[in-house]
């Protein structure tokens, strides 16, 4: 059990790192492919969704030929189908206006810009969500600002309806983000690789009509030369650039199920630090102190912005309802209905059973949130069953975010605990 647990966190690991630096090349091989090549970005939007939809139904067809068993988690009811046909519209279009602002501004501006996502979904949220945010949360948006206000003072040759573009950008992202949550499209239980088959050709349809809407497929015709070279490079950049958004899709959709978004958040951020100074290198950008100074400005209040966001668990506010026991088959226990108001519960403690029946039951193969004052207990634990070390840390963060995403919701809810798993109690007041 813990050797597994062990690998899959290995293979956690792997794939994050994966997402982070093969979402930095494609950032850059996109802005070099539209600059020079193909500066036609919703065709090029269109050509990235196309590949990740023909190469999701091969991968689904070899899985099921390989093993006839095999088969989608669970049917989509017709209420998960219109969410995933309004996420694949959404899908589209906020990858096309990203494309698009990208190849309007430098890659320096555009990733700085990027960072005020966070801002829009902010002001979004207070005017037509009335969502409400925290005093504290106020210096960060600050800092940010300045951050970015900095930046687009320093960058040479800018023109205002660039800079209208990069954040209509940012507005449709963080709609994507807000609708994305209002339609519980996370809820739905299914693989990345389904997700993305079912997500792809509706996308891709999407975008082929705005390709002739927008006259941007007539100019594509008109312009195009019939030299041999050029066209093999040119089909053999857009396959790459196809293949490459296909990986960066089922990886992203991957790790959103097992990491953090404080992690997945502060990675973006040193991504984009590192996609500005080299993108600066590669498209002879001028690197200056107050550029310097705005990237790190405007980063550092991302970052705290993700960190105040997603504060990790205290102890403090935590209360256990049940003792950590070992659980077989014929376990049922019941979750307690009087809970305050102001209390949610989290059902994914996993306790530290080793029976085989108990361990049998856990879904993921490893834990889904283990409470800091439990980490030596745990390592100690390992170190005795496996002999070897286990990267705790890696633990936490990978298995953060599920537990979260499975808060149950209402109030004095009685629900039937999985066995093997324990109850803790989570006092939500600290919570923006």
């Amino acid at each position: 059990m813990l050797t597994q647990l062990l690998e899959k966190a290995k293979q956690k690991k792997l794939l994050f790192n994966l997402w982070l630096i093969l979402s930095l090349i494609f950032t850059l091989f996109s802005k070099l492919l539209m600059q020079s090549i193909f500066p036609y970005p919703i065709i090029l939007t269109f050509i990235h969704m196309l590949t990740s939809s023909i190469l999701s139904n091969i991968v689904v067809v070899y899985k099921k030929k390989k093993d006839p068993t095999w088969s989608v988690d669970h049917e989509l009811t017709g209420s998960e189908k219109i969410k995933i046909l309004l996420f694949s519209v959404i899908v589209a279009i906020n990858i096309w206006i990203s494309n698009a602002s990208l190849y309007a501004v430098s890659i320096s501006l555009h990733q700085i810009l990027r960072t005020s996502i966070p801002l829009f979904t902010m002001g979004i949220g207070v005017v037509f969500f009335k969502h409400q945010y925290k005093l504290s949360q106020l210096p960060q948006v600050i800092m940010v600002i300045i951050g970015v206000a900095i930046t687009v003072n320093v960058t040479p040759s800018v023109k205002f309806n660039e800079i209208i573009i990069v954040l209509f950008g940012c507005i449709i992202s963080s709609l994507k983000g807000i609708i994305t949550q209002k339609l519980q499209v996370d809820n739905i239980k299914i693989s990345p690789i389904i997700m993305l088959q079912y997500v792809s050709p509706v996308a891709t349809m999407t975008l082929a009509l705005f390709t002739v809407i927008f006259g941007e497929l007539y100019s594509f015709i008109l312009q195009y030369k019939c030299d041999l070279f050029e066209t093999i490079i040119m089909f053999g950049s857009l396959m790459l650039a196809g293949i490459m958004a296909f990986l960066i899709n089922i990886l992203s959709f991957s790790n959103a199920a097992v990491i953090s978004p404080l992690t997945m958040n502060i990675a973006g951020n040193v991504k984009q630090i590192l996609t500005c100074l080299i993108g600066c290198i590669i498209f002879k950008n001028p690197i200056t102190f107050k550029l310097i100074i705005g990237i790190i400005l405007t980063s550092i209040g991302a970052t705290w912005y993700s960190m105040s966001k997603c504060s990790p668990i205290d102890s403090k506010n935590i209360e256990y309802t049940k003792e950590p026991q070992l659980c077989n088959e014929k376990d049922n226990i019941e979750m307690s209905s009087d809970f305050k108001s102001d209390s949610v519960d989290l059902s994914r403690f996993i306790t530290m059973d080793l029976s085989s029946e108990a361990n049998s039951l856990i879904e993921d193969d490893i834990p889904k949130v283990i409470l800091e004052n439990q980490k030596e207990n745990f390592n100690n634990l390992t170190n005795i069953v496996t002999e070897e070390e286990i990267d705790i840390d890696l633990m936490f963060d990978t298995t953060y975010q599920l537990a979260i995403d499975n808060i149950f919701k209402g109030e004095n809810e009685k629900e039937n605990i999985p066995l093997g798993y324990q109850w803790i109690k989570y006092n939500t007041n600290t919570q923006s």
